[in-house]
C-alpha cells in the first residue's frame, strides 16, 4: 500500500473512531450516571436555571417563578426525560452531606500539612464542612425540586425525597437536606400546578405516618405550600397539636397559627398548649406566637401571655411579650 493510502485511512480510522465516540458520550455510555444529550444527572441538576447560585434562601421563596418559565428550563425537561432513572441520583445529592469545595479541600490540606512540619508531631486532619456550597446548595434544591416535579409515576415524589432525608448520614451540618425539601415545595407549590394536588395528598399520608419525623416534617411543610390550603389541614393539624411528640406539636401549632390565623379553635388550641404547664418551652412559645398572630382575637388571652412572661426560659418570654404588643396594637386599631 502506498503512503498515500495509508495515509488516507489513518484519516478515516480517526474519524471513525472520533465519530464513535461523540456516539457513545451521546447517548451516555461512557457514564456511571443515566445521561440525556450528553449530560449526567448531575450535570443537569447544576446547569438548573430555576435555582440561582447567587440569590440566598428567603429570595429563592419570595420568587418563585411562573409555571411557563418551568416548563421551558431544559434541565427539567431532559431530567422528566430520563423519569425513573434518574431518582437515585436525585436521592443521593439531596441527601449526601456537605462537600468540600477543590480550592478549599487544597487550602485545608496544604494548612493541615504545614502545622504537621511546624509542630513536628501528628495533627488530626480537618473536619468536613458543616455547612454546603453554593454550588451544592443549589444542586439540592434543584434534586428535590425535581423529585416533586417526577412525582408518584416515577417512583419520585414528596414521600421519596422525605426518605432521603432520613436516610441522610449522620454527619453534623447546618444545612439538613429538609429545608431543601421544604424550599423545594414552596416553588413547587406555586410552579407546578399539575403536581400541586399529588404533592398535597402525599404532605396529608405523612402527617399519619407512625414515624414522627415524617409527622413532624409534614406538618411543618403544610405553611410553605402557599394559599388555597386544603381544609382538612385545619382538623389533622389540630389533631397533630396532642401528638405524643413534642416537636409533633410545636410544628403543628405553628402552621396553624399561619394557614388558619385568627381562627376560634386555633385560639382555643393555643391558648391550652400555653397553659399546660408540660408542654415544653419551645411548644409554649409558639402557642405565644399563634395567638400573637390572632390579633384582638386572643385578647381573651392577655392573662396566659402575661403569665408566661414570668417564665424562666426567655424565649418563651420573648414570644409572649411579642404576642402581647401584638394583640394590644391590633386591639387599639379596631
Amino acid at each position: 500500500m502506498s503512503r498515500r493510502k495509508r495515509r488516507v485511512w489513518t484519516r478515516l480510522c480517526v474519524c471513525v473512531a472520533a465519530l464513535l465516540g461523540f456516539a457513545c458520550w451521546w447517548q451516555g455510555w461512557l457514564f456511571s450516571e443515566p445521561s440525556y444529550r450528553g449530560k449526567t444527572v448531575t450535570r443537569w441538576l447544576d446547569t438548573m436555571t430555576l435555582f440561582d447560585q447567587e440569590r440566598d434562601a428567603d429570595e429563592r421563596l419570595e420568587r418563585a417563578p411562573s409555571p411557563a418559565v418551568v416548563a421551558s428550563d431544559p434541565a427539567l425537561r431532559a431530567l422528566r426525560h430520563i423519569g425513573s432513572n434518574a431518582v437515585p441520583v436525585l436521592v443521593h445529592r439531596l441527601s449526601e452531606p456537605p462537600l468540600w469545595k477543590p480550592s478549599d479541600r487544597l487550602k485545608a490540606w496544604l494548612e493541615w500539612k504545614w502545622d504537621q512540619v511546624r509542630s513536628r508531631r501528628a495533627i488530626p486532619r480537618p473536619s468536613p464542612p458543616n455547612y454546603c456550597s453554593p454550588i451544592q446548595r443549589a444542586r439540592k434544591m434543584a434534586a428535590a425540586f425535581t423529585l416533586l416535579a417526577l412525582g408518584t409515576n416515577a417512583n419520585a415524589g414528596f414521600t421519596r425525597a422525605m426518605e432521603a432525608c432520613t436516610v441522610a448520614p449522620s454527619i453534623a451540618s447546618n444545612e439538613p437536606p429538609i429545608q431543601f425539601v421544604f424550599m423545594a415545595v414552596s416553588r413547587a407549590g406555586r410552579s407546578l400546578p399539575r403536581s400541586r394536588e399529588q404533592i398535597i395528598d402525599e404532605i396529608t399520608a405523612a402527617m399519619n405516618h407512625t414515624n414522627a419525623f415524617y409527622r413532624g416534617s409534614a406538618a411543618s411543610v403544610t405553611r410553605y405550600i402557599g394559599n388555597p390550603y386544603p381544609p382538612a389541614w385545619k382538623d389533622i393539624l389540630g389533631r397533630l397539636t396532642q401528638d405524643v411528640d413534642a416537636n409533633v406539636r410545636r410544628e403543628a401549632l405553628w402552621s396553624l397559627g399561619i394557614i388558619a390565623k385568627g381562627d376560634d379553635d386555633v385560639v382555643r388550641l393555643a391558648e391550652a398548649a400555653l397553659r399546660d404547664a408540660k408542654n415544653s418551652a419551645p411548644v409554649r412559645a409558639v402557642a405565644a406566637m399563634a395567638l400573637g398572630w390572632a390579633g384582638a382575637k386572643a385578647t381573651n388571652a392577655l392573662p396566659l401571655l402575661r403569665e408566661a412572661q414570668q417564665d424562666p426560659d426567655r424565649h418563651l418570654q420573648f414570644r409572649a411579650r411579642e404576642a402581647i404588643r401584638a394583640i394590644e396594637d391590633r386591639h387599639s386599631r379596631d
